[in-house]
Formats: C-alpha cells, sequence, structure tokens
C-alpha cells in the first residue's frame, strides 16, 4: 500500500507540512518561514501559541539503526541552532514565547 507522501521530494514534504499545519491552527495564527528571508534560523514554521516547527525529510533508503542516527543527529543539530539563534528567532517572533519545538519527519514503513 502506498500513501500521498511516499514520492515526495524535500521541498513538497515541507509544502505539505505547511498545509496541513496552516489547516489546524488557522491562517491568522500560522506564519511560514521563508530560507531567503535573511535566512530561516533553523525553522520552517511558527505559531500564535509559541510552536515552532522543522520539517526533515531523511534519507529513506538508510536501514533503521542509520535511519534513527540522522534523526537523532538533526534533533541535536537544530537544537543548537535554537541557542545559536537565539537573539534572531527572538526578534522575528516578536512578543511570542518558544513553548515547544516539533520536528515533522518523512518516513516510510514497508508492511
Amino acid at each position: 500500500m502506498s500513501s500521498y507522501t511516499d514520492n515526495m521530494t524535500e521541498k513538497e514534504w515541507e509544502a505539505f507540512c505547511e498545509i496541513m499545519l496552516r489547516h489546524h491552527y488557522g491562517q491568522p495564527n500560522f506564519w511560514s518561514v521563508p530560507d531567503k528571508d535573511s535566512g530561516d534560523f533553523g525553522i520552517e514554521f511558527y505559531t500564535a501559541d509559541g510552536t515552532i516547527f522543522q520539517c526533515y525529510y531523511p534519507d529513506l533508503s538508510a536501514d533503521m539503526k542509520k535511519y534513527k542516527q540522522k534523526i537523532q543527529k538533526k534533533i541535536n543539530d537544530d537544537l543548537k541552532k535554537l541557542k545559536e539563534y537565539e537573539a534572531g528567532i527572538g526578534g522575528m517572533l516578536g512578543d511570542i514565547k518558544v513553548k515547544q519545538w516539533v520536528l515533522a519527519v518523512k518516513h516510510s514503513i514497508s508492511i
């Protein structure tokens, strides 16, 4: 059985995440951060309630051990970016206080 997301590219995965999250949070409560806009500080989207999102599309052909290592590395690298870019992120978010960080990961499960 295949799913809608099976053959997506990285950019299509990010666009899919944006559509789903924008629908969930509602237009006035959700913002995307374009990579072109003086850097995205490692954030793809943020919400009025203080949730920040990063999308990740790892190599899906990797075995489970390597897949898990890639996810762990991504988490560690991105959490370091949050600290490194704390001032820039704060300026971008204004009065919004970060309450949670979410990593939206594309994965493939064989049944």
